[in-house]
């Protein structure tokens, strides 16, 4: 299926996998799209995902007149085997918490867009390990893709950036992270405790 897609969509290739739910902000990426391709017709996308949301992001694209540039996938038990064929990653979410769809996005090299939405900016640093964008601005969103399609240098540097960044939230190394505060909240609560059980020193009488 991935050949599939990198026949079909022929140029460059800017997709997420994502639920169709309003918090993913799918609306905004087909605006996006939708100002994006009439600035370079070469850009195709593609979305991996099923929800509640499906038929209605589906006649968005049909409205704008993408229906041979914005493909929809049904959900696959795999998404991660389809990253290979793409060029761009975007999430542009309304709000997150940890998207793993991002972190593996980027474990497998592709430069990503986000939206400035906690979650989303904690794995990404802008301009390094991908783009930042606010949430809810399709304009904002249209220029970043335009940005990265274009600059075949930036999605290499920035693909080397998300591979780095993304090493940092392993399991081994997350877990490290965890045991490292717990020592440290209950070092403070040890200290706390210590000094509240202490006895209290009362001045001597002459």
């Amino acid at each position: 299926m991935v050949g599939e897609v990198r026949h079909a969509l022929r140029g460059v290739v800017v997709g997420t996998v994502a639920l169709f739910k309003a918090q993913k902000g799918l609306s905004f990426l087909v605006e996006a799209a939708r100002i994006a391709t009439a600035v370079n017709p070469q850009l195709r996308f593609v979305h991996m995902g099923d929800g509640p949301l499906r038929d209605e992001v589906a006649h968005q694209i049909e409205a704008a007149g993408l229906g041979d540039r914005f493909q929809l996938l049904d959900r696959v038990p795999d998404p991660t085997r389809l990253l290979s064929g793409l060029d761009v990653f975007v999430l542009p979410s309304i709000w997150e918490g940890l998207p793993i769809a991002l972190l593996e996005a980027m474990a497998a090299g592709l430069p990503a867009v986000g939206t400035a939405v906690s979650g989303i900016e904690d794995v990404i640093e802008h301009n390094r390990s991908g783009l930042l964008v606010p949430p809810a601005d399709a304009g904002a969103l249209a220029d970043a893709i335009l940005r990265v399609a274009s600059d075949r240098a930036l999605r290499c540097r920035l693909a080397e950036g998300a591979i780095a960044r993304v090493a940092r939230f392993s399991p081994d190394v997350v877990s490290s992270e965890y045991r490292q505060v717990t020592l440290q909240v209950l070092d403070s609560y040890r200290s706390a405790r210590d000094h509240a059980n202490r006895p209290a020193e009362h001045p001597q009488r002459p």
